[in-house]
């Protein structure tokens, strides 16, 4: 045996590794073990995987899923200041890709389910329970809700249990009192004065800002077409109609941008034909009843930004047609 190669026996192994149950290298130690293996001093410095290697990598981990107990120590690991992105941001370039490259993409009733209650800090919404049961069978709706419904049960307060309890209970009003609701919240809605008034103080009230597609709209019109103000907000109602960008130099014209998802995908889900055409046709004759000449830009058309600054240089020089 050539000197210094050492061949441990499985029993010398055992034996390290019942020496070492229960022990753990404190925070100095890991941390000079980290250094130690650093760098150039990492044995892989430099190295890098086949893409032989990286298959069978791959292979060897499909199929294979974390317990919830290791999903919450991973979390906690990378949460806060020992996240990798922890205290930087992405740049409006950044977001705008990501934001353009999961346009489109459908989740599951369930996933949808899970990240309702992640986001709402376990208040389960009644209308995502009966959502998700029709989505799924009768048996798998016990098997996964049946968890899930207990859990969120148990960690909500008790302040939120009495308004969950509240909402039931209303939604069990007798049919002549829900009919009657219904009519007062049609007359309401049917009165074009009320209609943009309840928008506007609904708008207002929720602090509406400029997203990050409308951002880069306005910041498009900031430097080519300032007479544009953003109107998003609810600061301008035409009709029961919130207009993201409103001409203030007094012509009678709006700019709208139309996100994919809400003015596109959804309604594809009804009806398979419906197309950008037929969303802009409604918006265009509802503000052309008042007189004004609508320009509308869709989300996706924000990656040529000199193609949207020639259609909005273009839509300036135009005049209404009556």
């Amino acid at each position: 045996m050539p000197k210094g190669v050492y061949i441990r026996t499985q029993e010398t192994i055992e034996k390290n590794r019942r020496g070492h149950l229960g022990k753990f290298p404190s925070d100095d130690t890991r941390k000079k073990l980290s250094i130690s293996h650093s760098g150039t001093r990492n044995g892989f410095y430099g190295k890098h995987h086949t893409e032989e290697t990286k298959i069978k990598n791959r292979e060897a981990h499909l199929g294979k899923t974390l317990s919830d107990e290791t999903k919450r120590k991973i979390g906690l690991v990378f949460k806060g200041e020992n996240s990798p992105n922890y205290g930087r941001h992405h740049s409006e370039e950044t977001r705008n890709k990501i934001s353009l490259a999961i346009t489109g993409r459908h989740l599951s009733e369930e996933h949808k389910l899970k990240l309702k209650i992640i986001k709402t800090g376990n208040k389960l919404p009644i209308d995502a329970i009966a959502r998700h049961k029709q989505a799924v069978s009768s048996q798998q709706y016990k098997d996964n809700m049946g968890k899930i419904k207990k859990q969120w049960w148990d960690n909500m307060s008790p302040l939120d249990k009495v308004e969950y309890l509240d909402r039931r209970r209303l939604s069990r009003l007798k049919p002549e009192i829900r009919k009657r609701r219904s009519e007062l919240s049609k007359e309401m809605w049917s009165n074009p004065l009320k209609k943009s008034m309840i928008v506007k103080a609904t708008m207002q009230a929720s602090h509406a800002r400029p997203n990050l597609a409308e951002a880069k709209l306005l910041n498009i019109l900031e430097k080519n077409a300032p007479e544009y103000k953003y109107t998003g907000d609810g600061s301008m109602i035409i009709g029961g109609h919130c207009p993201d960008f409103t001409n203030i130099n007094g012509q009678k014209k709006v700019i709208l941008l139309h996100g994919i998802y809400w003015h596109l995908l959804r309604f594809n889900k009804k009806n398979p034909l419906y197309n950008k055409e037929m969303a802009e046709i409604k918006d265009i004759e509802h503000y052309k009843k008042f007189g004004f000449n609508t320009l509308i830009v869709w989300e996706d058309e924000l990656i040529n930004e000199s193609k949207v600054i020639e259609i909005i240089k273009k839509f300036n020089e135009s005049f209404i047609k009556g």
